[in-house]
Order: structure tokens, then sequence, then C-alpha cells
């Protein structure tokens, strides 16, 4: 089984305001990124925000990792996330299925090259103990580390701007613009 997993837990102070609320082709960036999930052969999106009714940090303040490791801890051995930061709104389905098809192929995490997120992830003990461990340890922890313990797979990057997060204003505008123009 895959499920997605939206990674939506972060403050947005660079932002100014909630990014997962932010409007992108009529619809949140939240609900985006659940449908796009959806649509890459999700049978089930979690979502990773520190509010009530959705998967809150164990670790708090870990960043990506956090919301991953909160992910791991609901999810049984076996099955796949497939995680997609809310902030992606270029991403489409045909590049997130390659992540989920080079990983199934090779029974190991995939991601795209210089960019560790989006990533598809097999679940399992081994992933939940290294990262239980390394933020047990540091509190903190790069996704390098973790696709790298689990010897992932690099593919090629796409074009941008598929991999372009929005994390500010500035940002936000050139997308907005970007939307307006295509």
């Amino acid at each position: 089984m895959l499920y997605g997993l939206v990674l939506a837990g972060g403050q947005s102070s660079r932002m100014g305001q909630d990014k997962a609320q932010l409007q992108f082709d009529g619809q949140s960036l939240l609900e985006r990124a659940k449908a796009l999930l959806g649509a890459s052969g999700c049978q089930e999106v979690l979502v990773s925000r520190n509010q009530s009714g959705f998967i809150q940090d164990i670790v708090v303040n870990a960043g990506p990792l956090g919301g991953i490791h909160a992910a791991l801890a609901q999810t049984p051995n076996g099955v796949a996330l497939l995680v997609l930061p809310v902030d992606m709104p270029f991403m489409d389905a045909p590049r997130l299925q390659a992540l989920v098809d080079a990983g199934k192929a090779h029974g190991r995490p995939s991601y795209f090259d210089d960019c560790f997120l989006p990533l598809y992830l097999p679940v399992s003990q081994a992933a939940k103990d290294f990262l239980g461990d390394l933020l047990a340890n540091e509190g903190q922890g790069r996704v390098r580390r973790l696709l790298d313990h689990l010897d992932a797979i690099a593919l090629p990057c796409p074009p941008a701007p598929l991999l372009q997060n929005l994390n500010t204003p500035a940002d936000w505008q050139q997308a907005t613009r970007s939307e307006t123009l295509s």
C-alpha cells in the first residue's frame, strides 16, 4: 500500500502566513498537495501539521524529519510513504510516479538529485529506528542523513520549476505570476 504524506507542519515564518492555506489555481496548497498525491497512486493521504486533527510531530522543531518520523510511527512496516512538502505547487503526478516506480523497482527510497524532497520511502523498522535515534540524539536532522543511511536512489532532477519551494512572499508573487501566464 502507498500512503501519501503532505509535510505542512512548518511555521511559515519567512512567508508571514500559513503556506498550507494559500490559494493557488483555485485551491489551497494543502488541498492541491493532497490531490496530487492521490493522483500519484496513494490510497491514503496523511498530513503532518501541528494542529488538532492532523499528524503532529513527536519531536518538536525537528523540521521535515519530525513530520516523517511522526508519520512512520503511524504506518505499518511493509507499506511506503510518498512524501511531498505542501509548498511545491508546480510538482506533477508523472514525476512523483517516477519516484514510486524507481523506489519499488529497487526496494529502496528514491528522491531527486540535490533535492531531498519529495521522496519515496519504504516503511521499515530500520527506517523507524534510525530516524528515532537521530532525532533523540540530535533533536533534528537532515533528510539527507536518512536517505544516505537507507541507500536511497537519486533520480535526475526534473526541469524547473517543478521542485521550487515557495518560502517567501517574493517566491509566492513569482509563482502566482507564473500561474496566470500559463
